[in-house]
């Protein structure tokens, strides 16, 4: 599926090397369902949709980032099957917890 490359955010820095971040009009994933955000292993790029408000983007980018660091340490199969529901139980209660304690402000 052609993905819309939207335009560039930010671009994040990893020891696995840069992350392209770019905010996507109508993001659709590949079975062409809206979504929030998506982290593209094959570009090592992460999509987030564009018409979401600042919180929820920033909310967004670090659910998408969660991804990324799964799949940079993907081990174990057990992990591989629970991911969406670890990264979608954790990412509110981090995102907050970073947010409180002002990790979040270098992001505009």
């Amino acid at each position: 599926m052609k993905r819309a490359l939207g335009r560039k955010w930010l671009t994040l820095d990893s020891i696995y090397g840069p992350v392209d971040v770019r905010l996507v009009p109508d993001l659709v994933d590949d079975n062409g369902e809206s979504v929030d955000g998506l982290f593209l292993p094959e570009s090592f790029s992460i999509h987030i949709e564009s018409k979401q408000t600042s919180s929820k983007r920033h909310s967004t980018l670090l659910h998408e980032m969660m991804h990324l660091v799964f799949a940079s340490a993907r081990t174990e199969k057990v992990v591989e099957d629970n991911e969406e529901a670890f990264v979608t139980f954790v990412e509110p209660v981090l995102f907050d917890l970073l947010r409180r304690n002002g990790f979040l402000r270098m992001l505009k």
